[in-house]
C-alpha cells in the first residue's frame, strides 16, 4: 500500500483550512432523483411469454419506497389505463426465505430500501399487451422534514407474446435481447438487463383427479414451497426495546439514531454467540424506515400501531 487510496476520517486529518466549518461524519444525504433504473437500465422492457416467471425484487434507491402493480399500457399513446389491471403478483419469499405459502398481493406490492421480494407472476390471458410496472408511492414515502421528490410512476415495461404459450410444447421464454425498439425515447436500444425470465418454479400441477385450477393467479396460488419451520413464540433470553429516531444536524442533514446513538458512535450492546433474543423495535414519530438486520436469522413475531 502507497496510501494513495487513503481517505482521511476527519478534515482536521487532510489538513484542510477549513476543517472547523466542514461536516463531521461526512454522509450521503437522502436523494429522490428523476429517473427510474432497473438492473442499470432507465426504463426498461422485456420481452415475456404468456406464462409464469419469477421475479426477484430488491430495492437499491438511495431513499425512495416502491408501491407495485402491473396495469395495461398503450405504447403508441404512451399512456397507462389505471382502470385495467395487468396479472396479479403472488409472493412467495422476502428477506428471509421463503414465505409459510404463496400470497396474493391484495393492491400492491410495497418495498423500501433493502427489502427484498420473491414474486410470481403468470403472464396468461395478457397474450399481445403490453403491460407497465406501475409505482404509486410518495416521495418522500414518510419524512416530514424532507422536501417532496419527484413521482416515478413508470417502472418498467413487460410485453407479452401475441401466441399462447402451448403447455405441451417447449416452448422456452426469450432471453433478453430480443425484443424491438425501446418504448422510451432515450432508453437503451436494445433489450435489458431486466429481471431475468427463469423457467422455475412454474406452477405446481394439480393433484391427480382435482378440479384445474380458476386462473393463473390460481395455479400461482397452489406453487408448493419448501416446508416452513415457525420460530414464534421464541424462547428467549433477553429483551430489548430498539428506538429508530432521527435528527437534523446543523448542516441541515438526517442523522438517523438508535437508542439516541448515531452511527459513528461506540456500540453500547453485544448480543452473545448463539442467543436468541426479542427486539422491540419502536419508531420515533418521524421517518418511515426499512429495518433490515444482515448476518443473521430474524422473525417478525407482530406488530401494533
Amino acid at each position: 500500500m502507497d496510501g494513495s487510496l487513503y481517505y482521511p476520517a476527519t478534515p482536521a486529518a487532510a489538513g484542510s483550512p477549513a476543517a472547523a466549518t466542514l461536516p463531521f461524519p461526512s454522509i450521503i444525504p437522502h436523494g429522490l432523483f428523476d429517473l427510474s433504473v432497473v438492473n442499470g437500465k432507465v426504463w426498461p422492457y422485456l420481452s415475456v411469454q404468456a406464462a409464469a416467471y419469477r421475479f426477484r425484487f430488491l430495492v437499491a434507491s438511495n431513499a425512495r419506497f416502491y408501491s407495485l402493480a402491473l396495469f395495461e399500457y398503450d405504447e403508441a399513446a404512451q399512456q397507462v389505463d389505471l382502470s385495467r389491471r395487468g396479472p396479479d403478483l403472488v409472493q412467495i419469499g422476502g428477506d428471509q426465505g421463503f414465505l409459510p405459502r404463496p400470497v396474493k398481493i391484495a393492491d400492491r406490492l410495497t418495498i423500501g430500501g433493502a427489502e427484498r421480494a420473491d414474486v410470481l407472476v403468470d403472464f396468461a390471458g395478457f397474450e399481445g399487451k403490453s403491460l407497465l410496472l406501475h409505482n404509486d408511492a410518495r416521495a418522500p414515502f414518510s419524512l416530514p422534514f424532507i422536501p417532496e421528490g419527484p413521482q416515478l410512476p413508470d417502472v418498467m415495461l413487460f410485453r407479452v407474446a401475441a401466441a399462447p404459450v402451448d403447455p405441451d410444447g417447449a416452448a422456452t421464454p426469450p432471453q433478453p435481447g430480443t425484443a424491438a425498439a425501446s418504448p422510451e425515447p432515450g432508453a437503451a436500444d436494445s433489450a435489458p438487463s431486466a429481471p431475468p425470465a427463469p423457467s422455475d418454479p412454474a406452477p405446481a400441477s394439480a393433484a391427480p383427479g382435482a378440479s384445474a385450477p380458476a386462473s393463473p393467479t390460481d395455479g400461482l396460488l397452489s406453487t408448493r414451497l419448501p416446508a416452513f419451520v415457525p420460530v414464534c413464540p421464541l424462547r428467549t433470553t433477553r429483551q430489548r426495546d430498539v428506538i429508530i429516531g432521527a435528527e437534523l444536524d446543523s448542516f441541515g442533514r438526517i442523522m438517523l439514531e438508535i437508542n439516541g446513538l448515531r452511527f459513528e458512535d461506540p456500540t453500547v450492546d453485544f448480543v452473545p454467540r448463539g442467543a436468541t433474543e426479542q427486539w422491540n423495535i419502536l419508531n420515533g414519530g418521524k421517518p418511515t424506515h426499512t429495518w433490515v438486520a444482515h448476518g443473521h436469522a430474524r422473525a417478525h413475531c407482530g406488530s401494533a400501531d
